[in-house]
């Protein structure tokens, strides 16, 4: 383990707190053992595929203990990982097809109308697709979907994928995520980051917090924002819960409130508006702002 490689963090973690919950959501707990398996396959499939070492992984899901999954998997291989948002626009995408150009885009299958809306936009073909899903009975499924001669073409194979963790060498200044900034004033710009300086950050932020495996980390920012990758690796690395939202609770004041008590929320990052309206919110006759068990409220954006 390398405290500079964050994911090799995790993975120490998974030896010692294994059975610990990883994962807290409506849709279910995912323990650290758990997560590290299902992100190993997924990672071994991308390197089945020579998608490893500085090629892009784009992801997009709407749930997001996929997303985290992909996240882990990317680390794990060496990829890039680079999140985007429903909500972006064409010149977001124009970057994405013209200037980044991934190697794969891991989505779920229900998620792929994201894709289509502009991949015809463009001349660049992204030669991979990655569907994936969690079964019901807690399997990871996967189809990988191959572009050729105008076309993505179901090349899925039902072959063993290991759950070990892969066996790779990483340099601390290796790049290992991508965040676009907004581009409200213009084009969005690509911001490229390495293994040292998001390591820094979340063990320097884990020491201020005195962040413990009792902590419930809320997982509020979306996924194209970097606070995202700072709220579960904080969790991840210090065998901590990450409790995951769903949409529609996080665009609802009453649901999220209730969400911050019933989960027992300890520290949450968000933005400043959402703050502001949460804080106004408490000064009306019923003052629901009341949060027992949260420490700790981080703003950025």
């Amino acid at each position: 383990m390398s405290k500079k490689i964050i994911h090799t963090v995790f993975e120490n973690i998974v030896k010692n707190q294994g059975s610990n919950i990883a994962l807290q959501g409506d849709k279910g707990n995912i323990s650290y053992q758990e997560l590290n398996q299902y992100s190993n396959k997924l990672a071994h499939l991308l390197l089945h595929n020579n998608i490893s070492k500085n090629e892009i992984a784009t992801v997009y899901f709407s749930d997001p203990r996929l997303q985290v999954i992909s996240l882990l998997a990317a680390l794990k291989s060496g990829a890039i990982y680079l999140p985007i948002d429903k909500k972006y626009k064409r010149n977001h995408w124009e970057e994405l097809y013209t200037t980044i150009m991934p190697k794969v885009y891991i989505t779920a299958s229900e998620d792929l109308s994201l894709l289509h809306q502009f991949s015809d936009s463009f001349d660049y073909s992204i030669p991979f697709i990655i569907t994936l899903s969690i079964d019901s009975q807690g399997a990871l499924d996967h189809k990988l979907y191959s572009y050729s001669n105008g076309a993505y073409v179901d090349v899925t194979r039902k072959t063993h994928l290991s759950d070990e963790n892969p066996n790779l060498e990483f340099g601390e200044n290796d790049p290992n995520y991508i965040y676009f900034t907004s581009g409200s004033t213009g084009n969005p710009k690509a911001a490229l980051g390495c293994h040292k300086s998001l390591s820094h950050f979340i063990h320097w932020e884990s020491k201020e917090l005195c962040i413990k495996e009792s902590d419930k980390i809320g997982l509020l920012p979306s996924f194209s924002f970097d606070a995202s990758i700072q709220a579960v690796f904080m969790a991840l690395i210090n065998g901590s819960t990450l409790c995951l939202i769903n949409t529609e609770t996080k665009e609802d004041i009453i649901q999220l409130q209730n969400w911050i008590r019933n989960y027992d929320i300890t520290v949450l990052h968000m933005v400043p508006t959402l703050f502001r309206i949460l804080s106004i919110y408490s000064q009306g006759k019923e003052k629901n702002l009341s949060f027992p068990n949260l420490k700790y409220i981080l703003l950025a954006g």
